[in-house]
């Protein structure tokens, strides 16, 4: 690596955790671990702590996602300490955020929602990235669908497309999309989930497997469509993602 030739710590720090995100777009968790771990390692002597918490969070996102529970929450409770030593929103939106999302796919929805709104109070006080704030959003909604709101469901879920397609961040876009799709499991349209599906591979180009969402929304519109129902479905999605703009394409899909 260039930038560890050149002793420059921040840009194999930077380096490593752009792979961690690649890798755990891939589904490989394990090697998304290891980056981000030797990432923080890079940042330890700089004294970099604005940027600690972050990072932090999402690797122990990444230790979950391998069923390394205990040192996940350890690694939360390490990073919320960090955040708040130095003052950090971005750290302190990052932990809730993804303290959330773990407690989400655990079932414990009032938890999740307690971080989930915490860290969407944090990152639009803080003015943070539209496209932060639509992948806060969007998890809330997917919320109120498990909880049967299905009306708030919508609503979040089509502030945060509006969000995120302000930011032009196509995977971000995409996880909205996959929100979509949980939104319609939920609402007992799993066509219509299928081709939120194929609308979130189509605006990306392909799968994101980052999320325990992305496995389980998929599997689970594949498994009440069957095959072939569930492949029409999400092709008529990725076409529409693919040939118009990305909130009419939802209309569409909605609309079908």
């Amino acid at each position: 690596m260039e930038f560890r030739a050149l002793g420059d710590r921040w840009g194999t720090a930077t380096t490593l955790a752009g792979l961690a995100h690649m890798t755990s777009t891939d589904g490989d968790h394990a090697r998304a671990a290891a980056y981000f771990r030797e990432a923080l390692d890079e940042m330890a002597p700089l004294g970099a702590a604005e940027d600690v918490p972050e990072m932090q969070a999402r690797y122990a996102y990444e230790l979950w996602m391998l069923g390394e529970t205990e040192e996940a929450f350890a690694t939360l409770d390490e990073a919320r300490r960090a955040a708040e030593r130095v003052g950090s929103d971005e750290g302190r939106a990052a932990v809730s955020y993804h303290h959330g999302e773990i407690l989400r796919a655990m079932g414990e929805l009032k938890r999740s929602r307690t971080e989930l709104m915490r860290a969407e109070a944090v990152a639009t006080g803080h003015a943070s990235a539209p496209q932060w704030v639509a992948l806060i959003v969007a998890a809330i909604g997917q919320i109120d669908a498990a909880e049967g709101d299905l009306v708030a469901a919508r609503s979040r879920t089509d502030a945060a497309l509006e969000l995120a397609n302000s930011s032009r961040d196509m995977p971000v876009v995409g996880l909205v999309l996959m929100a979509y799709a949980d939104v319609a499991l939920h609402c007992g349209e799993p066509e219509r989930a299928a081709s939120f599906v194929g609308a979130a591979y189509g605006v990306r180009g392909g799968p994101d497997r980052s999320t325990v969402d992305a496995r389980r929304v998929e599997a689970a519109a594949r498994e009440r469509l069957g095959e072939e129902r569930f492949t029409e479905a999400f092709e008529r999605g990725r076409r529409a993602a693919k040939s118009s703009d990305i909130r009419e394409a939802a209309r569409v899909i909605l609309g079908a």
